[in-house]
């Protein structure tokens, strides 16, 4: 079989990066002799039926915790940080066994680390795909646009010479990432988010009589890393201002938003009706919090609303969503037609929107049937066979 190396830093720190590698590998590993590279100084579990490298570095030193004592600038530190591990990473990955006739797949990048990766690369030559998980590249964000400026810099001199492919996860982001690099276009692939984890959906009354909320309770979901750009306190603001007055809950672990700052702004906005897990949620609680909730709200920022992990795992539990009207989140609901959108430009438009949600249980009705067409258009299935074609056919 051909051998597929998989580049994922991120996948011993948990989260999204893990549960998305694993249902790769499990969907993919009848076709290709997977080898993924594990940045841990100790073992830790990977899928079945794959080879595994392990590249001495430690992940955990990225944990959020270590960084929350910088305040505002903790995301800044944490970047830093990140920027080494990945070079260091990746210095250690070219000097592994990579073949001409073998693919690489790069999940997980800085773009610091595209410069070792690729210099090492291009002397052997193999199939090298790339996967961009967002065209953010114009910013209001000083220090961010001075990355992206890097960012470009670096693909257009290191990257896009000895590329095979890149891989994005919605429409919106392949038109707009021509405008940015220079990369052909019909050598982007368009592969939206799947996302699939080992629990299932169980009954509503069962969820929420689990979690000991109320079965008429209205309730609205956060979910997610609490980060600075997801704009958490317009969650707390709309679903205390709504006239529904829904039950919040927000399930996450503290990244450069902590949980004290999630309190603070409870009290600020009066809220009373809130459920919080601050923490990192397994995957059995994550079930029955999407099981029990009405509606996912994201009220992303304009800059951040590329695609979204939680937003595509609400579509395995067939559960609606209310998200800014913006980037590919706001295109993928609209296209879809499976939930609502709020104008980041009209004032109070998330209480409207959640408002309108709760007093239409017709609507409800229809985002769920075409939750259903979504579900089975953006599986896991649908995914891999793209992937088999894309590395096939390069």
């Amino acid at each position: 079989m051909p051998k597929l190396h998989l580049i994922a830093l991120s996948y011993a720190d948990r989260g999204h990066t893990k549960e998305y590698v694993t249902n790769f590998c499990n969907k993919l590993r009848e076709k290709f002799d997977i080898v993924l590279y594990v940045a841990s100084v100790t073992p830790v579990d990977v899928p079945v039926g794959i080879s595994v490298e392990y590249i001495d570095v430690d992940i955990t030193k990225l944990k959020a915790e270590n960084f929350l004592k910088y305040g505002k600038f903790s995301n800044l530190f944490k970047n830093f940080k990140k920027q080494n591990l990945h070079i260091s990473y990746c210095k250690q990955i070219i000097k592994q066994k990579i073949k001409s006739e073998d693919t690489v797949y790069i999940m997980d990048h800085t773009a610091l680390s595209l410069i070792p990766i690729f210099k090492g690369l291009k002397k052997v030559k193999p199939k090298i795909f790339l996967w961009i998980h967002s065209a953010r590249f114009d910013s209001k964000d000083f220090i961010y646009h001075i990355y992206k400026t890097g960012m470009k810099f670096i693909f257009n001199n290191y990257v896009s010479k000895s590329l095979t492919g890149v891989v994005v996860n919605g429409d919106i982001i392949k038109e707009r990432l021509p405008q940015h690099l220079n990369f052909p276009k019909e050598k982007i692939h368009t592969i939206q988010y799947p996302s699939e984890i080992e629990y299932k959906m169980v009954g509503k009354e069962v969820a929420r009589k689990s979690l000991r909320i109320p079965p008429n309770e209205n309730v609205v979901l956060f979910f997610g890393g609490l980060r600075t750009d997801k704009n958490i306190e317009e969650v707390i603001r709309a679903t205390a201002k709504s006239k529904i007055k829904p039950l919040l809950l927000i399930a996450g672990s503290e990244s450069t938003v902590s949980q004290n700052t999630i309190n603070e702004w409870l009290k600020k906005h009066h809220h009373e009706n809130y459920f919080l897990d601050i923490s990192y949620v397994t995957e059995e609680n994550m079930a029955l919090y999407y099981s029990a909730s009405d509606v996912l709200l994201l009220t992303y920022m304009s800059e951040s609303a590329s695609q979204s992990g939680p937003l595509s795992l609400a579509r395995e539990f067939l559960l609606p969503a209310i998200v800014t009207d913006t980037g590919e989140i706001g295109y993928y609901i609209k296209h879809n037609e499976i939930g609502l959108v709020a104008s980041p430009t009209v004032k109070d438009d998330f209480i409207t929107q959640l408002n309108h949600f709760f007093e239409h249980p017709d609507l409800r009705e229809s985002l769920s049937r075409n939750l259903e067409k979504a579900k089975k258009a953006y599986s896991w299935d649908v995914a891999a066979q793209k992937y088999i074609e894309m590395f096939f056919n390069a």
